[in-house]
């Protein structure tokens, strides 16, 4: 199982066009807020790994499996939206919801990562 850091560019990338307006217009909400954001959302998930057991944490702070990207990237971007005061939509909403479900279920040692994640 490969680990890294999820990236800025990862989460931008995923994006609606209006939320990419609404973070470019967002003038206090730089790179330093993303990052935090997203070491956020990983450290979540390597809680989440850590408490079910069922496989070691990678070494290096913030990696995470690559087949937990999407949920962790979910969860980094409703909070993301929430801070530059954008409104989630419900598909935005859904989505943290699979991945806290799923993030709930890795802790409780109910699955191994990356077991269960869509790819």
């Amino acid at each position: 199982m490969a680990w890294k850091k999820p990236t800025e560019q990862e989460l931008t990338s995923r994006l609606s066009r209006s939320e990419i307006t609404a973070y470019s217009r967002s003038s206090d909400f730089g790179t330093d807020t993303v990052e935090a954001v997203l070491s956020q959302a990983a450290g979540f998930a390597r809680d989440a790994i850590r408490s079910g057991g069922r496989c070691s944490l990678s070494p290096n702070d913030g990696e995470i499996p690559e087949g937990l990207f999407r949920p962790v990237l979910a969860i980094a971007i409703l909070d993301l939206l929430t801070r530059i005061n954008v409104v989630p939509n419900e598909a935005r909403t859904k989505a943290y919801d699979k991945a806290t479900s799923l993030f709930d279920k890795i802790a409780a040692g109910q699955i191994t990562p990356p077991d269960g994640v869509d790819p």
